[in-house]
């Protein structure tokens, strides 16, 4: 185990700054399960097809969650 010398602060802004990561992950998972009109424009403008991008929202769900759990974060 490392030690922890860390400050308050420091602690309080990778706090903030993961959360927003996995807010943001969450969003992006979701709308691509939902599929709204944009997110089907923009992902298929990147070049991936249509029937993907349900797979993609998944992927991306289970990464987050995998990401927000202290165990299997890195």
């Amino acid at each position: 185990m490392v030690a922890q010398n860390i400050s308050n602060t420091r602690l309080w802004v990778a706090r903030i700054m993961s959360g927003l990561v996995i807010l943001f992950m969450l969003f992006d998972g979701i709308f691509k399960l939902i599929q709204p009109e944009p997110v089907i424009t923009g992902t298929l403008e990147l070049g991936y097809a249509e029937h993907h991008i349900a797979l993609l929202g998944i992927l991306a769900l289970v990464s987050t969650v995998l990401y927000a759990l202290p165990r299997t974060a890195f």
